[in-house]
């Protein structure tokens, strides 16, 4: 593990580590914030989204129970403030917890299946699980390990709304 007060230095580890770690799925962690319709409008704002699903709360009431926020921000509600006064440095994903040899990481793929909208006013938690971490491959890169990871996102109530399969590759990079 790494003493670094930021939080954003990468566990060092064994594959050992890591592949101990295949299975366990996190505690639920809740969202910093509520999905919020101002953040909502200024992603679709910047995006150029004039959907109104996003923007017209008596269509969007009709068609969905209320303003609901694009798909493509999903992971913007669990991604916490690097910095609070009273909790400090947020804890990270997991795919930055995890243990194993490397010094960067980069994201190669993501598979997502959203389930229910999300709505304005809600609240999401994450619980996340490492489903496999490969043998050392080579790479342009470097040298590393693929990891898989699953995401599954839920509402308030407790229902699924997305789950995210995501595979990243942890590596030292090559010289």
């Amino acid at each position: 593990m790494t003493d670094d007060p930021t939080g954003y230095a990468l566990p060092i580890g064994t594959v050992d580590d890591a592949r101990a770690l295949i299975g366990q799925r996190t505690p639920p962690r809740q969202a910093a914030f509520e999905v919020s319709w101002g953040m909502v409008q200024h992603f679709c704002a910047m995006t150029r989204d004039g959907n109104p699903s996003y923007w017209d709360e008596e269509w969007a009431r009709a068609h969905w129970g209320g303003l609901v926020a694009p798909p493509a921000m999903l992971l913007t509600w669990l991604m916490s403030p690097d910095w609070n006064p009273t909790t400090g440095a947020p804890e990270p994903m997991l795919p930055a917890r995890i243990p194993l040899p490397g010094t960067s990481m980069i994201n190669g793929a993501n598979d997502t299946t959203y389930h229910l909208p999300v709505h304005v006013g809600d609240r999401l938690t994450v619980e996340e699980e490492l489903v496999s971490v490969s043998d050392l491959k080579t790479t342009r890169l470097g040298e590393g390990h693929f990891l898989e990871t699953l995401s599954v996102f839920r509402n308030a109530d407790g229902q699924v709304v997305a789950e995210m399969t995501n595979t990243l590759f942890r590596f030292t990079p090559a010289a």
